[in-house]
């Protein structure tokens, strides 16, 4: 069957003016937004529509959000902050109604909802702290498949994470069935995105593409730097080097805290960037320098 959809969506493609369309969530970061926009246009070869969903509770933050959105030509659109007040499908007793997570996936499944579900082509789903760094071409990663993700496992439940996912959604059977919700399965907490492990099961016939080689900053540190849970390890030039890292990946990685790479260093993760975890603000001011000198270095 999806051999099937994917022929005849290859015989309209041709005479098809649809992109691929990129979704982002923004909170209170608009300047990721710019980041975002200045690494697609430098390294993306695919025809594409950003599309921002700004879910900021902050009449001011959202000001700015439209108004890096109108200067770069992106696409806008409010979330309804009414979706948070609604009844939550896999939400828990006692569960804070208003807790990051629940909000995250929140306004994903809007977005999906809303636009996503609709969209005649790829769709792409990206964390609003998550950057390409490299060149890439999403169509042609995602040639033959259906869905091309960073996967999570947590236990036996695989699911996809929405912070770097690829959907071709005509080629989806039963689209409208995938849900990024969280809450609990089989008695284990899931995170946002865990609901899609329903999906996966329930179509095994979608061939889904693992965007693989993850690396967390963590992965390099030194023997005495691992003596700490999260750290900047400056002894491991060496090691970064034997994993062909580049003098800016590896002077970003000996500077910045928490951050990570995924497929070949394509896309760098920033993480935390909406302060979920309620870090000072001289933290991300260092962490925000240190991710831009990094780009300043590998930006033509």
């Amino acid at each position: 069957m999806y051999k099937l959809l994917l022929l005849v969506s290859l015989l309209v493609s041709s005479i098809s003016s649809a992109k691929i369309v990129i979704f982002t969530y923004s909170y209170n970061r608009p300047d990721f937004i710019e980041i975002q926009h200045k690494t697609f246009a430098a390294f993306l070869e695919d025809d594409y529509e950003f599309v921002v969903f700004d879910d900021s509770r902050d009449q001011a933050i959202t000001d700015k959000i439209k108004s890096t959105c109108d200067a770069l030509n992106i696409r806008h659109i409010k979330i309804p902050q009414e979706i948070h007040d609604r009844p939550y499908l896999e939400r828990l007793p006692g569960e804070n109604y208003n807790h990051p997570t629940v909000r995250n996936v929140n306004v994903v499944q809007y977005s999906l909802n809303e636009l996503g579900f609709d969209h005649d082509d790829i769709v792409a789903l990206l964390d609003s702290d998550l950057f390409l760094t490299r060149p890439f071409c999403i169509r042609d990663f995602m040639k033959g498949f259906g869905i091309g993700a960073a996967r999570i496992h947590n236990g036996h439940i695989s699911y996809l994470w929405h912070g770097l996912t690829f959907l071709d959604m005509p080629n989806l059977p039963n689209h409208r069935t995938l849900t990024f919700n969280c809450g609990k399965i089989d008695e284990r907490p899931i995170d946002a995105g865990g609901y899609s492990y329903y999906y996966l099961k329930n179509n095994p016939e979608v061939p889904v593409r693992n965007i693989l080689q993850y690396w967390h900053s963590a992965n390099f540190a030194c023997e005495d730097c691992r003596t700490h849970k999260w750290f900047i390890c400056t002894h491991n030039t060496e090691l970064l080097k034997s994993k062909h890292m580049s003098d800016p990946e590896i002077e970003f990685l000996q500077s910045a805290h928490n951050v990570e790479f995924y497929y070949n260093n394509t896309f760098l993760h920033y993480r935390g960037g909406t302060n979920w975890n309620n870090q000072d603000t001289e933290y991300h001011a260092k962490k925000t320098y240190a991710l831009n000198r990094y780009l300043e270095k590998i930006l033509p």
